[in-house]
C-alpha cells in the first residue's frame, strides 16, 4: 500500500508556533508492505521506517506492542520511499534520520525561512500509525476480545475493575480464560498484600490509643477514616449493590404480603384450582429443592446465609456437603411399626455447626401458624433419633402472618422483637421416653421480619450514602 504526507511550513499564530500546509509543493509518497512469518521464528509484531532497505526507526503502536502472536503467525511491516532514502534525511550508518520532528523547532529564525518547508518526521509516524491500524485491524480486533474476556472473568470473580484494568494491560491474544484468572488472582494479590501493609500499621497504632481519654471517639474515628479510605470506589461500589439488593428483597416480602405481585393476583392457568401462597414466600427466601449456594436467609439471620443447607428436600435423602446423609439406614419394619415419615420434607434444613441443626417452616399469610406448633419439635424427635451423627440442639422457626396470641401455649415468652419464644422442648426416645436432645421453637410474623430488615438495610444504607435511593426502593 502507500500513503502521502504533506510538506509543512511553521508560521507565528499568536506568538506561538502553528503549522500549516505548504503551497506549491506536491506531497512525498510513501509505500508499505508487510511480511508474515511463522510465530516462532521472529520475536514480536513491529513495524519500521527504512532507508535504502534498512530498517531504521521502530514505530511505537499500541497494538504492536501488546500482541504475541495470532494464528500462528507474526507480521513486520516496513514502510518505505524517496524521502526516507535521501542522505540527508539519514545518517552515514542508516541507524537514525535526520528528519526533524515539529517539537524540535522551538522558534521562529530568518534562516528557518530561507529553507525549504518540510515533511517532519511526526507527521510521518501519525500516517504510518492510521495505516497500521488497518493492516492490524484483525489483530486489534482479537485484542480487544482479550480485553473485553478479561473484564468480564473479573466480574463473574468478584475481582475489582480496577485491578482487572491492570491485567487487561498486558493480556496476550494467546491467554486462555485458566491464564487469565491466574493473572487476574496474582494482581488482586499484590493489590491486598499492599492494602493489608498499610491496614497493619493503622491497626498497630492502635495499641496507643486510651478509651478513657477526652479525645478517644475522635480518635477511633479518625482510624475508622484511615482504614476506609483503603477500601476502593469500586468495592465500595459492590457494598451500596448488596445492599440495595437486599432492600429489594425486603420490599419484595412486603408486596407479597400485600398481594402487590401481578403474579399473585393474575388468572389461574386452566385446570389450576388455588395459587401456592406459601410458595412466593419459600422461594423468595430459599429456592424450594434446591442447595445453600444462594439464599436470603440474612433476613431472618445473619449467619444462616454462611451455613449448608438445602431445602424442601425428604429427611432420609438430605446430605451433608460431604455427601454424607443425614438419616441412618432404618429397617422397614421399624419404618412400619413407628410410622416414622421419613420422606417428609422441611421447608429449610440446615446443619449449623457439630451436634447443632436449624429447622424451618413458613406458612402462608392466611394460615393460622399456632395450628402446625407440633410440626417441627416432629421433625427433631425422628432426626435425633435416627441421625448418622448425633444432634442434641434444634433451633426451629415457625414462620408465617397469622396467629393469635390466646392460642399461643404458656410455655412461650414474647422475645423483645414481638416473636414467640420457646427455649426448652424435650426431645425424647420413643421408646424408653428418656430426653436425648432439646429444641427451641421460635414463632415470628413475615411482616415483622421484613421491618427488621427494612431497619438495618436503612442502618448501612445511611452510612453509604445511598438512603436517598433505599427510600425510592419503599415506594
Amino acid at each position: 500500500g502507500s500513503f502521502e504526507v504533506k510538506y509543512q511550513e511553521p508560521f507565528e499564530d499568536k506568538g506561538k508556533i502553528g503549522w500549516r500546509n505548504a503551497q506549491g509543493i506536491e506531497p512525498e509518497k510513501f509505500n508499505w508492505c508487510v511480511f508474515t512469518f511463522p510465530a516462532n521464528e521472529v520475536d514480536i509484531h513491529g513495524a519500521f521506517l527504512c532507508s535504502k532497505d534498512i530498517p531504521v526507526e521502530e514505530i511505537k503502536n499500541p497494538i504492536l506492542r501488546k500482541s504475541n502472536g495470532h494464528q500462528g503467525t507474526r507480521m513486520v511491516t516496513a514502510f518505505y520511499g524517496d524521502y526516507l532514502d535521501k542522505p540527508d534525511n539519514v545518517n552515514h550508518s542508516v541507524d537514525a534520520f535526520e528528519i526533524p520532528n515539529k517539537s524540535d523547532v522551538k522558534e521562529l529564525s530568518n534562516g528557518l525561512f530561507g529553507e525549504e518547508s518540510r515533511v517532519y518526521l511526526d507527521d510521518i509516524k501519525e500516517q504510518a500509525n492510521i495505516q497500521l491500524k488497518s493492516i492490524y485491524k484483525e489483530i486489534e480486533q482479537a485484542q480487544e476480545n482479550a480485553e473485553r474476556k478479561v473484564m468480564s472473568l473479573a466480574k463473574q470473580l468478584g475481582i475489582s475493575h480496577h485491578i482487572a484494568v491492570s491485567v487487561k494491560k498486558s493480556v496476550k491474544l494467546t491467554d486462555d480464560d485458566d491464564s487469565i484468572v491466574k493473572s487476574l488472582h496474582i494482581e488482586e494479590a499484590k493489590y491486598v498484600a499492599s492494602k493489608s501493609n498499610e491496614a497493619r500499621k493503622v491497626i498497630e497504632q492502635l495499641n496507643h490509643m486510651d478509651p478513657t481519654s477526652p479525645t478517644y471517639q475522635s480518635d477511633l474515628e479518625e482510624k475508622s477514616s484511615e482504614l476506609s479510605a483503603l477500601v476502593d470506589a469500586q468495592n465500595k461500589e459492590e457494598l451500596s449493590k448488596y445492599v440495595v439488593r437486599r432492600e429489594l428483597v425486603a420490599n419484595l416480602l412486603d408486596r407479597v404480603l400485600n398481594q402487590k405481585l401481578a403474579v399473585q393476583t393474575e388468572p389461574l392457568p386452566d385446570g389450576k384450582k388455588r395459587r401456592d401462597k406459601e410458595g412466593f414466600i419459600h422461594d423468595l427466601i430459599f429456592k424450594r429443592k434446591s442447595d445453600g449456594n444462594l439464599n436470603d436467609l440474612w433476613i431472618l439471620d445473619e449467619e444462616f446465609v454462611h451455613f449448608d443447607g438445602c431445602s424442601d428436600v425428604p429427611l432420609n435423602e438430605i446430605q451433608s456437603e460431604s455427601g454424607e446423609f443425614l438419616l441412618k439406614d432404618i429397617p422397614e419394619e421399624e419404618i412400619a411399626k413407628l410410622q416414622l415419615k421419613i420422606t417428609k420434607r422441611p421447608d429449610i434444613f440446615i446443619y449449623a455447626s457439630e451436634g447443632k441443626c436449624v429447622l424451618i417452616e413458613f406458612k402462608a399469610p392466611d394460615v393460622t401458624l399456632t395450628d402446625y406448633m407440633h410440626q417441627t419439635p416432629n421433625y427433631c424427635t425422628l432426626i435425633a433419633n435416627y441421625s448418622v451423627h448425633k444432634i442434641e440442639k434444634f433451633y426451629c422457626y415457625l414462620i408465617g402472618e397469622s396467629y393469635s396470641k390466646i392460642d399461643v401455649p404458656a410455655e412461650y415468652e414474647e422475645t423483645v422483637n414481638g416473636s414467640w419464644l420457646r427455649e426448652k422442648i424435650r426431645i425424647i426416645h420413643p421408646e424408653t421416653r428418656e430426653r436425648i436432645a432439646w429444641a427451641q421453637q421460635e414463632i415470628i410474623k413475615l411482616s415483622d421480619i421484613a421491618a427488621r430488615a427494612h431497619r438495618r438495610n436503612k442502618s448501612f444504607a445511611a452510612k453509604l450514602g445511598i438512603d436517598d435511593l433505599m427510600d425510592g426502593n419503599n415506594e
